[in-house]
């Protein structure tokens, strides 16, 4: 979906991660660079240059990490509009959903975000906020914590 989605595109893509498929597929556009797996803090650097970060799962997620790394840098998020996704990440606010699988969907979503800079500000402080009420280290200790008591007592 994502592949297809950047064919004709003139916007950069820089993809972290290696899989079984990263062979099969087929890059159609010279501005997609395949970077393979990478140390977190190389994956932290390139997410500190990007503009926004894009999750286009087809599968149900539980939590992704990348996406709570990404509201902590005010990094804006597209992902599939599946599973916990649609949960972690309010479209208009931290970020956009695109129906998942759907190439052209996702195409419009990231067009519209690469090309409006006001948005792209909106989403930023959106994430961000959204980490600073949910995931910081501290709220995730206290949170985990109040479960623990709420086990404890039954």
């Amino acid at each position: 979906t994502l592949i297809d989605a950047w064919e004709g595109m003139q916007i950069p893509l820089w993809i972290v991660g290696d899989g079984e498929l990263r062979h099969s597929l087929k890059n159609k556009n010279p501005l997609i660079r395949w970077l393979g797996a990478m140390p977190a803090q190389s994956v932290a650097r390139i997410m500190s240059r990007a503009e926004f970060l894009v999750v286009p799962s087809e599968c149900y997620e539980n939590f992704p990490l990348v996406v709570a790394e990404a509201f902590s840098m005010g990094l804006p998020v597209v992902a599939s509009r599946l599973g916990a996704l649609v949960k972690i990440i309010q479209h208009e606010d931290s970020g956009l959903h695109f129906e998942a699988g759907n190439a052209g969907d996702l195409k419009s979503k990231v067009q519209s975000l690469a090309q409006n800079p006001a948005l792209r500000e909106r989403l930023s402080r959106g994430g961000l906020r959204e980490y600073q009420e949910k995931y910081t280290p501290e709220k995730n200790r206290a949170r985990l914590l109040e479960i623990y008591q709420s086990v404890s007592k039954h």
